[in-house]
């Protein structure tokens, strides 16, 4: 930090040898110091710290496979699952409870691996209960007007 605005004025008024380069970097070192982005210990000692800290390393998180699996099996119910509904009822209902199963298995692995994809998982999740309860209440909904229709109709059972 600088002390003063004179501070300032002393870094701001340096003259730096520089021999060649462009003149935003001569104006960048004039008023910030020579400074080695790599190793921040080597940066000039005769002008204050500026504001500006390098970045430190980047770190890379491999996402969970399984939670993109699981997203891909919720997508996949969501979109030929509703038309499987009316031909296959089962397979729609067991699309659902894989990507049930599939995205609570990936939410335990993403805890205890520190896996990115946790918001896949989630995702995943998400649509497969809704796919099933949108299922389970339009079978169920059939049903009753099945059942009402045929009541309607005096169609008796035996």
């Amino acid at each position: 930090m600088w002390n003063s605005y004179r501070d300032r004025e002393r870094a701001a008024d340096a003259e730096w040898p520089r021999a060649t380069g462009r003149v935003s970097d001569q104006l960048s070192d004039q008023y910030f110091g020579t400074r080695s982005p790599y190793y921040p210990e080597f940066t000039d000692s005769s002008v204050p710290p500026s504001y500006f800290a390098p970045y430190g390393p980047y770190e890379v998180r491999a996402t969970n496979r399984l939670a993109v699996a699981a997203l891909a099996v919720s997508l996949v119910n969501l979109v030929v699952g509703t038309l499987s509904l009316i031909f296959f009822p089962p397979l729609t209902f067991s699309l659902c409870i894989a990507g049930i199963v599939m995205g609570h298995v990936a939410l335990s692995s993403i805890r205890r691996t520190h896996q990115a994809g946790r918001s896949l998982a989630i995702a995943a999740l998400v649509l497969s209960y809704l796919g099933l309860v949108f299922e389970l209440a339009l079978v169920v909904g059939v049903g009753l007007l099945a059942g009402l229709w045929f009541a309607v109709q005096g169609v008796q059972f035996q």
